[in-house]
């Protein structure tokens, strides 16, 4: 029974170890995913930011857009001035032909930049397609990145109860371990016991045949003394009285040391239950 408890604690004392190297590795995993989370969530800021971003582009586009608006329209009306002062030059014959020439090139200058202004406001108004389609894929990517942090974070409370609970068990097994430590010291110290018990006894038994020696020889030797005196006491009374004395001690702590072992064995067994 000794050996078994002082396997049980070594197996104990295994798996003590073995759930501390598993509650640190929680720890451990624990730390890296609180990591990961914030890191989602510093990208998480950096998505909504690109996204304000795109948006304010997407206004400035707007405004471009109406400036270029009104620069066309400062052309086109640029482009009828020029046209009337032609008309005009026409009509005042020699004295406006240089005025008719000077109209010419004012229209030119109109049309171009009217044309200008056109090309300028389609690629205004392509970028501004390409910007909202931007911002809807950073938007898709910040709804994205968002379901990863809340899974980053349900994963670090995860780990975090993980660890804790493997910290709580393995608080458990020490206790465990200690009280099987506990009931190893105790078994090793009643086998010691037992043992010495034995000793005793065994010493005890040899007394007692050198002692029924000693009476057999003092009654063979003293039998006609005996009968010659028969008043006065007789010594090889109490040597025998000493020696049915000592075999009735040797009785008593052989019942005694059977009676030890049981017990003993019975609260090891009974504090194992319990356990």
């Amino acid at each position: 029974q000794a050996a078994t408890i002082e396997e049980t604690s070594a197996a104990m004392e295994q798996l003590a170890v073995t759930v501390l190297a598993n509650a640190e590795r929680a720890k451990e995993a624990s730390t890296v995913a609180t990591g990961v989370t914030h890191t989602a969530e510093e990208g998480g800021q950096v998505m909504g930011q690109a996204t304000e971003a795109m948006e304010r582009i997407t206004a400035s586009s707007a405004k471009i857009s109406n400036i270029i608006g009104l620069i066309d329209d400062i052309a086109f009306q640029t482009n009828l001035l020029a046209l009337n002062a032609s008309v005009e030059a026409a009509r005042a014959g020699e004295a406006g032909k240089g005025f008719a020439v000077v109209a010419v090139e004012v229209r030119r200058l109109a049309q171009s930049a009217a044309q200008a202004s056109s090309d300028v406001k389609a690629l205004i108004e392509q970028s501004a397609s390409e910007v909202k389609g931007g911002s809807r894929l950073v938007a898709d990517a910040a709804a994205r990145l968002e379901q990863i942090l809340v899974a980053a974070r349900s994963s670090s409370e995860l780990m975090n109860g993980i660890a804790q609970e493997s910290q709580e068990q393995a608080s458990s097994i020490e206790e465990v371990n200690t009280a099987v430590r506990t009931m190893d010291e105790m078994t090793q110290h009643n086998a010691a016991l037992v043992e010495e018990m034995n000793a005793s006894i065994e010493q005890t038994e040899a007394q007692a045949i050198e002692l029924d020696r000693i009476v057999d020889i003092f009654e063979l030797e003293n039998s006609e003394t005996e009968r010659a005196q028969p008043t006065q006491l007789n010594p090889m009374q109490s040597v025998k009285a000493l020696a049915t004395g000592a075999k009735g001690l040797q009785a008593k702590l052989t019942t005694a040391a059977k009676s030890y072992l049981s017990r003993g064995n019975a609260a090891v067994d009974a504090d194992w239950d319990q356990f």
